[in-house]
């Protein structure tokens, strides 16, 4: 399960005061069930993958897609994901590297949106090698929801380490998914 926790539900109790921060917790689990449907030579689009998602805000915020409900990411979805952050990640450092503050530039900024929209997540560097983090729950998409119409965003701060480890357990739930299927 790829897990990713905010930074400042971390930090150390300051001066003798409790840390403020809610603890947020994202985990995204892909499976293997009925809904799985993997050909290698079909094209990455006809390839589908489910998944378990459970963002947790705090002790009594949950939003979840658990396995039952049924969700998919098309194959085609998660390489362009993996692809994209991977171009986030080189870019940071080059930018570091020339000296241009990430206040006097263009934003590095990437935006993923599941193609049959159960969340979105935007990755944005937010200088000294963290990300901010914001992930889009459609509230209308959730089971057993009686919300409709909007959105509910969440944001938070994870070291750019901890996103980089996020996505390679994203990538090698994957490849174990595809490694069973082919043999």
């Amino acid at each position: 399960m790829a897990k990713l926790v905010d930074f400042g539900s971390r930090l150390e109790p300051i001066n003798g005061y409790p840390n403020p921060y809610a603890r947020i917790e994202l985990d995204i689990n892909l499976v293997k069930n009925r809904r799985f449907i993997y050909d290698a030579n079909d094209p990455a689009y006809r390839n589908w993958i489910p998944f378990e998602f459970r963002l947790q805000v705090g002790d009594n915020e949950v939003y979840e897609y658990p396995e039952e409900f049924g969700a998919t990411f098309s194959m085609e979805e998660l390489n362009n994901w993996f692809l994209a952050m991977d171009r986030l990640f080189e870019q940071i450092p080059i930018r570091k590297q020339t000296g241009i503050s990430f206040l006097d530039s263009e934003p590095l900024l990437f935006k993923f949106f599941t193609l049959e929209t159960y969340f979105g997540m935007d990755f944005e560097d937010a200088g000294d090698d963290m990300i901010s983090v914001t992930v889009w729950i459609i509230m209308s998409m959730l089971p057993n929801s009686n919300s409709v119409g909007f959105e509910r965003g969440i944001r938070y701060g994870a070291t750019m380490e901890e996103v980089k480890i996020f996505m390679a357990e994203l990538k090698n739930e994957l490849d174990c998914l595809i490694k069973t299927t082919e043999k």
